[in-house]
C-alpha cells in the first residue's frame, strides 16, 4: 500500500492535518530565516561595542553597526540615534528591546496552537473512521466483504 493510499483511506482530516503540518513547516522555515539574519554577524558586533564601550569610544559606534542587518546593530542605532536626539537612552533601548523581542516571538503562537490542535484532530478523523466502520452494524444484512472492508479501516 502507497502513502498516498493510506493518506486517501485517512478521510477528510488527513488534508487539515496536512495543511497544519504545511503551515508549522513555512513558519519553521520563517523563523529559521529570521534568527539567522538577526544573529548574523552578531557576535563580533557585540564584542566590537562592547571594546568601545569600555574605552568610551562611543564615536566608534557608528561606524561598526553600520551596514549590519542583525538585532545588535538595531540596538546600537537605536542607542545613537536616542544620543544624538538628546533623548533617554534607557528608554529608548527599552523599546527597542521589546519591538525585537515582539519581532522574534512573531508566529511562534501558532505554533503553539497547531501543536495543540493537531493531535485532536488525529483523534477525531479516528473516531469518525470508528463510527463510521461501526455504522454497518446498523443495516439488517450486512455483507460478509462490507464487514471486512469497515474492519479493515480501523
Amino acid at each position: 500500500m502507497t502513502s498516498a493510499e493510506l493518506f486517501e483511506k485517512g478521510g477528510p482530516m488527513m488534508y487539515l492535518l496536512l495543511l497544519c503540518s504545511l503551515t508549522v513547516a513555512a513558519i519553521a522555515i520563517d523563523r529559521f530565516m529570521l534568527y539567522r539574519r538577526a544573529s548574523q554577524g552578531a557576535r563580533a558586533l557585540e564584542a566590537e561595542v562592547s571594546k568601545s564601550l569600555r574605552g568610551r569610544k562611543v564615536n566608534e559606534l557608528a561606524p561598526a553597526a553600520e551596514g549590519q542587518d542583525n538585532m545588535v546593530a538595531y540596538l546600537v542605532r537605536t542607542a545613537l540615534d536616542a544620543r544624538a536626539a538628546g533623548e533617554d537612552v534607557p528608554m529608548a533601548l527599552d523599546a527597542a528591546y521589546g519591538e525585537a523581542a515582539m519581532l522574534l516571538r512573531a508566529r511562534l503562537n501558532y505554533l503553539s496552537m497547531i501543536v495543540t490542535m493537531a493531535p485532536l484532530m488525529g483523534l477525531l478523523g479516528t473516531i469518525s473512521g470508528m463510527i463510521e466502520s461501526f455504522s454497518i452494524f446498523n443495516c439488517r444484512q450486512v455483507s460478509r466483504w462490507r464487514l471486512r472492508a469497515a474492519l479493515a479501516r480501523l
